[in-house]
């Protein structure tokens, strides 16, 4: 049986940005980021911690439901002033119209 999903818990905002590669004055590669579309999503945050050399320090990662649209993780979103690396994105269900995103939170 394929998950339900309930679209009354999508109404938080995310903006879906796509990444823009230009070349520099000099040749270089210069990444930038494009707001493509602001839409309506399930998020769930799940904190992590790890430990670097010898200081912890917090990563947050979210899970994001959205409805299915052509992207890749090359893509990022914005959540609450906050950007995210998308780093899978897993359709629901083979016949669901939604996709779900898990997302890590850009430090740079």
């Amino acid at each position: 049986m394929a998950e339900r999903i309930d679209i009354g818990q999508m109404y938080e905002r995310v903006t879906l940005q796509r990444c823009v590669v230009t070349a520099g004055a000099e040749g270089e590669k210069i990444e930038t980021f494009e707001d493509v579309e602001e839409i309506s999503a399930a998020v769930s945050v799940i904190a992590q911690e790890s430990v670097d050399d010898g200081n912890v320090a917090q990563e947050e990662q979210i899970d994001v439901t959205i409805y299915r649209r052509p992207m890749d993780s090359s893509w990022r979103l914005k959540w609450c002033g906050k950007s995210y690396n998308i780093r899978t994105i897993t359709p629901v269900g083979r016949m669901s119209p939604f996709i779900r995103l898990t997302a890590e939170q850009n430090l740079e």
